[in-house]
């Protein structure tokens, strides 16, 4: 049996394997590998509250800092960040010099984003004591937690009883792309949560050659290395007499029914999909089945991707001749980029661009 390392979640992303978002966002650009994008948006922060709300509402006060007022928005708010961005010493988000306000920092944060700067200083010190201050102040104290706004809680609280009180009977629609299809599909929310208590540990898995083959996998598709690790995050992991069922919810803003199909035509998703499905099948050998659960205040759907697990795992071609990358010649990339120091270009570019320099008898790029 594969040996499995639970992660608590502080140490999830530090952890040194791969995991979906990693290698979906080196699709599009290597060079988040070394440098990642940690910024969060309101939808995933949402999502959080969510997940929180349904699998460890004890935590939701170590998490989140609820907040009674909502931050300015538009030029005002950019005001803000860069005031709090670049404040030495942060003595605003300290109880020490909790009435001070560093009115040159607020001056140049007027000119950088240019909020009204026809202003005088003094009529542009009034406005940021007046619509900015509120809301420094409220925030005093979150230090590591995500700072929410009470509407966002309450919106949580929404999405949250709305799946506790869905059976998830009705229309599943396919990620393959043919429409979709009525299949009955129950999933307790109120009856699962204490298994999340099993499965809530974020978990990460070495996979060697051997693992894959017997898998089935051709050797011709294996990865060039002789093993690696992945890392998961799973939401639910239901164990049954017919396998595992493992699945995810995503939250979205409410959106008309025909928007369910086309949100999960990304091939992020077939990454996440497959990922989590061959770590499942590696572990437990039984069969494996994968859920999106799209959250939503009104309609809570399930979402099946089938089919997608072999696609994912090895790659295609759609029908319009484009080649998507599987996951394991994914993890072979991702491999290469640490191994060769590259994070500029994909594997392709580089091997392209060096070809074509060397016949034209120049210098080697990189």
């Amino acid at each position: 049996m594969p040996e499995i390392i639970k992660l608590k979640a502080e140490d999830y992303r530090a952890y040194n394997a791969v995991n979906y978002s990693t290698l979906s966002s080196m699709v599009d650009d290597p060079r988040t590998l070394i440098n990642p994008q940690r910024e969060t948006t309101d939808g995933m922060d949402l999502g959080s509250l969510v997940d929180c709300k349904l699998f460890t509402p004890n935590e939701l006060e170590s998490r989140f800092h609820i907040i009674n007022i909502e931050k300015p928005g538009d030029k005002m708010g950019q005001m803000i960040d860069y005031y709090l961005n670049n404040l030495i010493p942060p003595s605003l988000l300290s109880p020490i010099g909790t009435e001070e306000l560093n009115e040159e920092l607020v001056i140049k944060a007027q000119q950088i984003v240019g909020w009204n700067t026809n202003y005088k200083r003094d009529t542009t010190i009034q406005h940021f004591k007046d619509k900015a201050l509120p809301y420094i102040k409220a925030i005093l104290g979150a230090g590591d937690k995500t700072i929410v706004p009470a509407s966002m809680l309450a919106t949580a609280d929404l999405h949250a009883n709305k799946l506790l009180t869905t059976d998830f009977a009705g229309v599943c629609y396919l990620l393959n792309g043919e429409g979709s299809v009525s299949v009955p599909k129950y999933l307790d929310f109120a009856g699962v949560q204490a298994l999340r208590i099993n499965y809530q540990a974020c978990q990460t898995m070495q996979v060697t050659r051997e693992m894959l083959v017997q898998l089935g996998v051709p050797k011709e598709k294996l990865p060039p290395i002789d093993y690696f690790h992945i890392k998961i995050k799973p939401d639910i992991v239901v164990e049954h007499a017919l396998g595992i069922d493992i699945h995810d919810l995503k939250i979205i803003s409410d959106a008309p029914k025909n928007f369910v199909p086309n949100y999960f035509f990304k091939y992020k998703y077939y990454i996440q999909s497959t990922l989590y499905t061959l770590f499942y099948k590696l572990l437990t050998k039984q069969p494996v089945n994968f859920y999106f659960i799209l959250g939503s205040e009104r309609f809570p759907t399930t979402v099946i991707p089938v089919g997608c697990f072999e696609q994912g795992l090895l790659g295609w071609t759609s029908a319009t001749g484009i080649r998507y990358k599987g996951v394991l010649e994914l993890i072979g990339d991702y491999y290469w980029h640490y191994e060769h120091d590259i994070f500029d270009y994909t594997p392709e570019e580089y091997y392209l661009i060096n070809h074509i320099f060397i016949k034209d008898h120049t210098t080697k790029v990189l």
